[in-house]
């Protein structure tokens, strides 16, 4: 069975008056979502992003298409036990892997079989219309089972780390 978890970009911005703006956006993955699994990605990911964490859209879709590469060379290796031997671009299956594992979520919109929570947190310093990157951290939390159609609310969950990232 997968582990599902959830990822939030999140940017705060401030600007030269220390007045502060958060913006975010929600991302759904289905499979590899223990910390194990997710923080080192994580990791790799803002590694290859190289500092462009600035624009949430882009940060947001460049770690879905980070990914589905991963899973992409990982699923078309034959080497690897269980890939094909086809290309990326031919038709897939219902349920490929290149089809499904990450989904854009709407804000605060928490599956209910997630179980990690991570939020990726950039804080932006503004000066002369230009942004400067002060530091970026990963924050680990748990997420509490609910049972039926209860609601997750970000203030259950439970941090259990947090990672600076350099």
């Amino acid at each position: 069975m997968s582990t599902r978890c959830q990822i939030e970009f999140s940017s705060i911005w401030e600007n030269e008056k220390k007045e502060k703006k958060i913006e975010s956006i929600l991302v759904y993955r289905h499979s590899d979502g223990y910390p194990e699994g997710a923080i080192p990605d994580l990791k790799k990911f803002l590694k290859w992003l190289g500092g462009r964490i600035d624009d949430l859209e882009y940060t947001a879709a460049n770690f879905i298409y980070w990914s589905k590469r991963n899973f992409e060379e990982k699923y078309y290796n034959t080497s690897w036990g269980g890939g094909e031997n086809r290309k990326w671009s031919e038709p897939q299956d219902f349920n490929s892997v290149l089809l499904i594992g990450f989904g854009i979520c709407k804000k605060d919109d928490f599956h209910g079989d997630i179980e990690y929570f991570y939020n990726v947190i950039t804080n932006l310093k503004i000066k002369n219309c230009l942004s400067r990157s002060n530091k970026t951290e990963i924050k680990c939390f748990k997420v509490p089972f609910k049972k039926g159609d209860e609601r997750l609310n970000k203030e259950d969950f439970k941090l259990i780390e947090t990672i600076k990232i350099k």
